[in-house]
């Protein structure tokens, strides 16, 4: 994981592999709901790539 962010009763998690991510939350947790999982944007993407350098 990269990044994680609290928002009310939401949590945003950042990772590099979700598969990966999933599985241990699935793993370490009894109930999860309401999981959306999306691909990064081109912006994001690019800032992660060359370490947040615009």
């Amino acid at each position: 994981m990269t990044s994680v962010e609290i928002h009310g009763n939401s949590v945003l998690l950042r990772s590099v592999d979700a598969d990966i991510t999933l599985r241990a939350l699935f793993a370490a947790r009894d109930q999860v709901h309401d999981i959306e999982v999306t691909g990064a944007g081109l912006e994001e993407a690019s800032l992660t790539l060359t370490g947040g350098v615009r």
